[in-house]
């Protein structure tokens, strides 16, 4: 019986979906902004100003007041990217 349980969950999560994009149009810009993210360089701590720029775009497809600062964010990237990567989880595990 479990198993037909999560069928049918999943049912509804795929009709939640299908939903969603029918009723809100900003969620074509995520798959636009996962589309051109280069995604390798986001491993590197001196993240390229135009993945930044990227970013920035699409939190600003959905909220017209947002103000990033690119050098702001590229510092604390930076900072941070470490951390990010011995958090990964090796290959193998995966």
């Amino acid at each position: 019986m479990l198993v037909r349980g999560l069928i049918l969950d999943y049912e509804k999560l795929v009709e939640a979906h299908k939903l969603f994009y029918e009723g809100e149009y900003r969620a074509f810009n995520y798959d636009g902004y996962m589309k051109l993210k280069k995604w390798k360089s986001w491993m590197n701590p001196d993240l390229p100003v135009d993945e930044i720029r990227k970013l920035f775009n699409f939190i600003k497809s959905w909220d017209r007041f947002f103000q990033g600062d690119v050098e702001l964010f590229r510092g604390i990237y930076r900072e941070i990217c470490p951390m990010r990567a011995r958090a990964r989880i090796p290959k193998q595990n995966r």
